[in-house]
């Protein structure tokens, strides 16, 4: 508050409140100074949005994404996890690093398409262009590229998973 006193900041901040049935309630807070005719009579408005329903979900959302990752594992196969808006992987299974011949730090810091024989690479694009548009999954043989340079024929199959719908 003393923020939007001095300075006419727009504020956020995240709050706690214990309600009387001894569960939180969380909550974001939004205030902003209005600016006032008066220059000793400011007004300030506020906002605030309960969160207890969002953070419930986050915290399911993220107990299933161990969960994924932990029976991805178990998996025979290559499993990836590839996040097409940033263009970056964000996990591979342990079968997927030996397979490839890197490890996770150095993978996800690869282009997923580069995993992709050039020859293959214009298909899938493709076909990654298709799903994003049209919510589909969809499965491509193809060459993959390992660090030895060696290629190796794979069954790509995508299918898409949404966060937050995007």
């Amino acid at each position: 508050i003393r923020s939007l006193k001095k300075d006419n900041l727009v504020f956020q901040f995240e709050k706690r409140y214990l309600k009387k049935d001894g569960t939180y309630l969380s909550t974001l807070i939004y205030a902003n100074k209005i600016i006032h005719s008066e220059p000793l009579k400011p007004l300030y408005i506020a906002f605030i949005e309960d969160l207890t329903e969002k953070k419930k979900l986050s915290n399911r959302l993220t107990n299933y994404e161990e969960k994924f990752k932990e029976f991805s594992e178990l998996f025979p196969m290559v499993v990836f996890e590839i996040d097409f808006q940033n263009d970056k992987v964000n996990y591979v299974n342990l079968n997927g690093q030996e397979f490839f011949g890197y490890s996770f730090e150095d993978i996800v810091k690869i282009k997923p398409i580069l995993f992709v024989s050039e020859e293959d690479r214009f298909k899938i694009r493709k076909q990654i262009l298709k799903m994003r548009k049209e919510h589909f999954a969809f499965s491509e043989e193809v060459k993959m590229l390992r660090k030895n340079k060696e290629t190796a024929n794979m069954l790509l199959q995508a299918v898409p998973i949404y966060k937050e719908r995007k």
